[in-house]
């Protein structure tokens, strides 16, 4: 049980490290870009199937 906290820690640290992802060649305009456009897309096929966004 004591060597539990230590791993746990440092898996939390190592796996939190990979939650942002940096592209090449983009930056963060054209990510933004991209997300809105996606978005919205996928609203249009929500509202094409009639499911509400909430």
């Amino acid at each position: 049980m004591k060597t539990f906290l230590p791993a746990f820690i440092l898996l939390m640290f190592v796996l939190g490290c990979t939650a942002v992802y940096n592209h090449p060649t983009k930056g963060p305009q054209e990510f933004e870009k991209d997300r809105l456009e996606c978005e919205h897309v996928a609203r249009q096929t929500l509202a094409a199937r009639g499911i509400d966004d909430c």
